[in-house]
């Protein structure tokens, strides 16, 4: 949707002035706010993963390191890096959902409701 054109008098003519807002560019043209963005994102997700209990932590802590390693120089978008990630990730993947719950919780929010 467009803003109103809005008018303003000059003597005895009017000119028309419309105002734009910011326009949005091409992933090119923002390259580096991606980048900032994929290196904030990689910082955070470094720190989430620190704060894992101590026996889900330590079988990813090499590969974590690594990663954690590339976010501190900023190589984010080079192939090591994500190269890293990939082996994280498969780390990651071998960690059971239920195993990143305290115990004595349920995975399901109405296992607690459903006692006889």
């Amino acid at each position: 949707m467009l803003p109103i054109p809005t008018t303003f008098p000059a003597a005895n003519t009017h000119r028309v002035v419309l105002f734009h807002g910011d326009r949005t560019g091409t992933d090119f043209e923002r390259v580096e706010d991606l980048a900032a963005d994929a290196a904030c994102a990689a910082r955070e997700a470094v720190e989430a993963l620190q704060d894992l209990p101590y026996d889900l932590f330590k079988p990813i802590q090499t590969n974590l390191a690594r990663v954690a390693e590339w976010v501190r120089q900023r190589h984010v978008l080079s192939d090591d890096f994500r190269a890293c990630c990939q082996d994280l990730l498969r780390d990651l993947a071998r960690i059971e959902p239920d195993d990143t719950q305290p115990p004595g919780r349920s995975t399901t929010p109405c296992a607690a409701s459903a006692t006889p």
